[in-house]
């Protein structure tokens, strides 16, 4: 495999398109100095796949792209096109063994975003490296040596020349596979830990998962249990609900039926006590006119006895007078009817006085009566009141009408 060209394209110092052909043999660059002879070296060396801007007498990949004088602006890129031809009786390395020619291609842009092509297709910069491996080429391997590089070589420790002599010998493509490898296999290690460590979290978590969902589990069970034992009770407590209002719905309709019954007992009762008070003042009344004819007998009574005795002191004195002569036996018998009538009298409106006291006091028994059945009526429909509160209302009612029947 030789170097048939070389394409530059603001790279450097070159800011218009050019092609460096090389034919067969050996090609030599000449110019004055500063004229770009090492930037074609530069050049190769960055499309090999050199990534240190110090390597290519830079500071940052911004200073491969062409920074404009004052006739030419800045270039917005940089690109290095190199085409390699396999020579006669040899091939290309894989996969490109079937092709004559490879074309290897690099651009860098100013926000410093590159670009790798094998072809004109995009690639990625280990798939250029591997592909100079395979070739015996490197960047930075004795396929270029510039100025100093002699100096190096024979200066160099064993290291360094073993390194030059496995290049040469086609090891480094295998010995920069093994290194990816045992890089990767470094990361796979360090990998690998961390998903020990991440499975021993794991693990933990999970027996700590186990054990929330075994009390998640027994939590629901319990609470399903107790759901069923909640609707029972209250399935219960509503039957004894039930039950209790029925009871004391009959409870208060006994109670109503009662306090009709007190309340037209209360009124039968109300009933004769009027008749009774009514009766008490007509026989207070007779009672007080019997009185003052009581009197009125009375007086006259004292006034028959008085005149009586005044007429036996009379008689006595007048029989003194005529020698004890006795009075006539009609005019005693006389005297003696009326006082049998006025005792008679006396004895009639004593009985009758008495009669009428017992009516009164008989009267006043029966209303007595009357008020303390109603009173003790209304305590019991009260105290069945505050023990059962929804027969309050009827209650309420029976001791408002209780209540009034006593007062009145």
């Amino acid at each position: 495999m030789r170097l048939k060209s070389l394409e530059l394209v603001g790279f450097k110092s070159f800011l218009e398109p050019t092609v460096i052909s090389f034919s067969p043999g050996v090609t030599a660059v000449v110019g004055p100095n500063g004229c770009g002879k090492s930037n074609v070296v530069d050049a190769i060396r960055w499309v090999l796949g050199e990534q240190a801007p110090t390597r290519l007498r830079g500071k940052s990949a911004e200073d491969l792209i062409y920074a404009g004088n004052d006739a030419n602006q800045p270039a917005g890129m940089a690109e290095v096109v190199l085409h390699l031809e396999a020579e006669e009786g040899s091939t290309l390395p894989e996969p490109y063994a079937a092709l004559s020619e490879v074309a290897v291609a690099r651009r860098v842009y100013r926000s410093s975003d590159s670009e790798y092509l094998i072809n004109r297709i995009p690639c990625r910069l280990k798939d250029i490296t591997e592909f100079f491996m395979a070739a015996q080429i490197h960047s930075r391997g004795y396929a270029l040596i510039e100025q100093g590089r002699i100096d190096e070589i024979i200066q160099a420790k064993p290291a360094e020349l073993r390194t030059m002599v496995e290049e040469a010998a086609g090891l480094s493509l295998f010995k920069g596979r093994r290194e990816i490898s045992e890089r990767k296999l470094e990361r796979v290690r360090e990998n690998l830990s961390r998903v020990d460590d991440v499975l021993s979290e794991i693990e933990r978590q999970l027996n700590f998962a186990r054990r929330q969902a075994k009390k998640a589990e027994a939590y629901k069970l319990i609470r399903s249990e107790l759901a069923e034992l909640e609707k029972l009770a209250a399935a219960r407590r509503l039957i004894d609900q039930h039950s209790e209002l029925a009871a004391q719905s009959a409870r208060e309709l006994e109670l109503h039926e009662k306090a009709e019954a007190e309340r037209g007992e209360a009124a039968m009762l109300q009933q004769a006590a009027d008749t009774i008070v009514a009766s008490l003042a007509h026989t207070r009344d007779e009672l007080a006119a019997a009185g003052r004819e009581l009197e009125n007998l009375g007086a006259a009574f004292d006034e028959r006895a008085r005149i009586r005795q005044h007429d036996g002191l009379v008689v006595e004195s007048v029989g003194r007078r005529e020698h004890g002569a006795a009075p006539p036996k009609s005019a005693r018998r006389h005297r003696f009817d009326q006082d049998v009538h006025v005792a008679g009298m006396i004895e009639m409106l004593v009985g009758e006085y008495d009669r009428l006291e017992l009516a009164r006091i008989a009267g006043r028994y029966v209303r007595e009566r009357a008020y303390q059945r109603a009173g003790a009526r209304i305590d019991v429909d009260l105290r069945f009141a505050e023990s059962h509160p929804h027969a309050a209302r009827g209650a309420q009612l029976a001791c408002d009408d209780e209540a009034r029947a006593a007062a009145a």
